[in-house]
């Protein structure tokens, strides 16, 4: 779980803060990035929300209940697709991307909690306050710390050196935040770090 978090977190905190930046350096359209920066962080934190709602499912499936999973789908299914139909004629494509956000958010949440009453009972805060807080809260208060130096990325070798060192440490600060991943990779070091050692001894 924190695992996918970190991936999840820094892929979203990243386009959350420099979705118009990310948007120019692939087209070199100054008038693209602006227009479609806002969708692509509705789109790109939708995404997030369903990676995070994957959890919850897997674990249904490995546990052999598929009742719940089937019955949300459906649910979802019949109140997405006029829900986007409407959304999309009033408001356009921003209505289309805020239609998808809500369909996985609420999937997370309602997902999350009716799973929890017949799984892993009184399970579901942990969870929250565990695998999944901690680590979205620091990758985008570091992204957000990060935006406020560098608001934006110059389309050259510059802007993508910048892009780099902004995803090492938002990624870094997202696995500080996974407890229970942060302890293993500090295991795994220190255990190379002694082997390395040993072999120079010998």
């Amino acid at each position: 779980n924190q695992a996918v978090a970190i991936l999840l977190a820094v892929a979203g905190a990243i386009a959350f803060f420099y979705a118009e930046s990310l948007l120019y350096l692939w087209t070199a359209s100054a008038d693209i990035a602006v227009a479609a920066g806002t969708l692509l962080k509705l789109l790109v934190m939708g995404s997030v929300f369903g990676g995070l709602s994957s959890l919850p499912y897997c674990l249904q499936l490995a546990h052999g209940n598929t009742r719940l999973s089937l019955s949300l789908s459906l649910a979802a299914l019949c109140i997405y697709i006029p829900a986007l139909w409407f959304a999309a004629n009033a408001f356009g494509a921003l209505g289309a991307a805020s239609t998808w956000l809500c369909l996985h958010l609420t999937l997370l949440l309602a997902g999350a909690h009716l799973m929890h009453r017949s799984i892993l009972r009184n399970e579901q805060a942990a969870w929250y306050r565990r695998d999944l807080i901690p680590v979205f809260a620091a990758a985008f208060a570091v992204g957000f710390g990060l935006h406020a130096v560098w608001p934006d990325f110059p389309r050259n070798l510059a802007g993508l050196a910048m892009l780099s060192i902004v995803t090492v440490l938002v990624a870094t600060a997202a696995l500080l935040g996974a407890r229970d991943v942060r302890s293993e990779v500090w295991s795994v070091a220190l255990r190379r770090s002694h082997g390395a050692s040993a072999s120079r001894r010998r």
